[in-house]
């Protein structure tokens, strides 16, 4: 149970931290020096999502996406992507915009440009080689091949 010095402790330190930029977590491992912290994977992962959560909009275009990358269907019409690299950042998928906004005011736009980008995520997403199964990832080589 958090006692009132613990509280005022935590405040002390984060009202520092909020006047000195010296004193805030930075991001190592980038080439030039970024404000803030980006968050990233401690070990090779996977983003796997059951088909209870894919988007209505998706949903009835899995059997396409198993016959264009058979790699990327888990289960029964899921998705998984991956492996991901150690380290790698988690907002990199997070901020990637596969679906309009809903008041987005141009949809054919965005549907378009996603369309022409889709061979080269496809690609990408390719290379990654679908092995997201658990007993998969605890295997060194599925390791080594989410490092290249």
């Amino acid at each position: 149970m958090p006692c009132v010095e613990n509280r005022l402790h935590a405040f002390d330190r984060s009202i520092r931290m909020m006047l000195d930029s010296a004193l805030r977590r930075r991001d190592t491992l980038t080439t030039e020096p970024v404000r803030g912290y980006i968050y990233r994977t401690s070990a090779a992962s996977c983003l796997t999502v059951p088909p209870g959560y894919i988007p209505d909009a998706i949903a009835p275009f899995t059997g396409l996406l198993r016959w264009l990358a058979p790699w990327a269907v888990a289960g029964a019409d899921g998705i998984a992507l991956g492996p991901f690299p150690k380290d790698f950042p988690i907002n990199a998928l997070v901020s990637t915009q596969l679906l309009p906004d809903n008041d987005e005011p141009d949809m054919l736009a965005h549907l378009w440009k996603l369309a022409k980008a889709g061979p080269t995520i496809l690609a990408a997403v390719r290379v990654l080689g679908g092995q997201c199964a658990p007993e998969q990832l605890r295997d060194p080589g599925v390791e080594r091949h989410a490092e290249v």
